[in-house]
């Protein structure tokens, strides 16, 4: 399974710990991540950007895939509509606690 990650390293590190046993990248930049999708087709993503920069990256990802499975994980709640509306598999807010990351992969059945 690949999964790819658009946020920077730090905020994507205490998820990627659980996927050890899966392929993981992460992109930093809207860029290079839009030709990632291009170049691989990931099982899954997740979004760690905050703000808009998240909300764009999730529209990227869904428009490129629309029934690829997005996990969006944003600093300010009021995104959970957007997040609703592009049809994520899952929207947290920050901070994340090992016990809402544990929630979240076994809700997206990776651990």
């Amino acid at each position: 399974m690949y999964i790819m990650f658009y946020g920077h390293q730090r905020s994507c590190e205490p998820i990627k710990k659980y996927l050890e046993a899966y392929h993981v990248s992460v992109f930093e930049n809207m860029e290079i991540f839009i030709q990632g999708l291009y170049e691989k087709h990931p099982d899954f993503v997740f979004v760690t950007m905050d703000n808009a920069a998240g909300m764009e990256g999730v529209i990227a990802a869904k428009k490129m895939y629309a029934e690829l499975p997005v996990v969006w994980i944003s600093n300010d709640r009021d995104f959970a509509a957007q997040a609703y509306r592009l049809n994520a598999a899952c929207f947290a807010v920050k901070p994340m606690s090992e016990e809402k990351i544990c929630r979240i992969l076994k809700h997206c059945d990776l651990l």
